[in-house]
């Protein structure tokens, strides 16, 4: 019977981005992305409270989440102590990424005139095609939804992922990461009890750029 593996997106909230990690899981793994919910209240706390309504059935099952899901994957882990296997958190938004006001930050990711060259230096490592596909992404959302969640980000604190983060959990940091500072990221999420840090040289949008070394971080915490 295969492992069920939830995986939470990041800004953009669509499974369009996972299928490099998809593709790479090994045999007893069946992925399932979980979409982010549009509209009303994009905060952690809502987030994951109303995932945790609709997240397909599941004894046990292994979260993972990147980026700006990776504060919602803590609080939803909150709602299945006994059911999640493990907590996996690729470049976790642990702090402010770009100092923006959520409406100017809002109008530059939906305008046309933002080069796709400066979101993969930021964001992939400076593969185009994967930065044009976020911001198709990212494009498909309200104005609303967006600068509902570009607020959410801005309020991101250090401490936000430490105390909900629980139970067996795996970081993949990348050293590359240009938009959130893996140092930064390193010491506090070090300091979470039960969590296991995995570096790779790899940017922002690890699981899409590296998704072999990934799961392979993956079966050794899942083990141990």
């Amino acid at each position: 019977m295969s492992t069920p593996v939830f995986l939470i997106p990041g800004l953009h909230g669509t499974a369009a981005l996972f299928e490099p990690f998809v593709a790479k899981a090994p045999p007893g793994f069946a992925c399932q992305s979980i979409p982010l919910p549009i509209g009303g209240d994009q905060r952690p706390d809502t987030l994951a409270a109303r995932l945790a309504e609709t997240l397909p059935p599941a004894e046990r099952f292994v979260l993972v989440a990147e980026s700006f899901g990776g504060p919602v994957a803590t609080r939803l882990a909150e709602h299945f102590p006994d059911r999640v296997i493990l907590l996996v958190l690729s470049n976790p938004l642990t702090s402010v990424p770009v100092p923006f006001p959520a409406g100017i930050a809002r109008g530059l990711m939906h305008s046309r005139l933002l080069p796709p060259g400066a979101v993969a230096f930021l964001m992939s490592g400076g593969d185009r095609d994967l930065a044009e596909a976020l911001l198709v992404e990212v494009r498909t959302l309200s104005p609303e939804t967006l600068k509902a969640r570009l607020a959410a980000c801005s309020r991101a604190q250090g401490d936000d992922i430490p105390e909900h983060a629980s139970g067996r959990i795996l970081t993949l940091l990348g050293t590359a990461d240009r938009l959130i500072s893996p140092s930064a990221s390193r010491k506090l999420l070090a300091s979470i009890p039960g969590n296991t840090v995995v570096e790779f040289d790899a940017p922002h949008l690890l699981l899409q750029t590296h998704p072999a070394e990934a799961w392979q971080a993956i079966l050794r915490a899942l083990d141990e």
